[in-house]
């Protein structure tokens, strides 16, 4: 995906959720990033929050940092593991460039092995219930 076909995806009125459902975006909900390599992850994430939040997606962390860099969202979940790639490299740059952001790690490996000085707001295990991930997300936007 190009960088113009991101952020026209991102500016775009509606969110395709999964199965044809629709996510109408508004301007008073919190901006969320998931940044994931999995389009299943990203479809249920999108599908448990999509009613609460406005979700975007990037599915690698290059178009990850686009996305905080453009739009500098409330929350962003991120993957561990993104291809080969370590998705706990993209929370300094978070706390760096969008300093209001925060930052949720997903991940099938437990513990964080982030530094004391870059920790993200939440790291959660999979397999993560909607309901669990869903409580989570509210708890770190109030």
């Amino acid at each position: 995906m190009t960088m113009e076909e991101i952020f026209h995806t991102v500016d775009s009125a509606i969110v395709q959720a999964p199965e044809g459902g629709m996510c109408q975006q508004t301007k008073t909900k919190a901006a969320v990033l998931c940044v994931d390599d999995d389009p299943q992850i990203v479809a249920v994430i999108r599908d448990v929050l999509c009613s609460h939040v406005d979700v975007f997606e990037a599915n690698n962390l290059e178009e990850g940092r686009a996305m905080v860099l453009a739009h500098h969202p409330a929350l962003v979940i991120v993957d561990r593991m993104i291809g080969n790639e370590d998705g706990r490299t993209l929370v300094p740059f978070i706390q760096q460039c969008s300093p209001k952001s925060k930052v949720m790690v997903l991940s099938a490996y437990p513990g964080t092995g982030i530094s004391r000085d870059s920790q993200p707001e939440a790291y959660m295990v999979k397999p993560v219930s909607p309901a669990d991930l869903l409580k989570k997300v509210e708890a770190l936007l109030n």
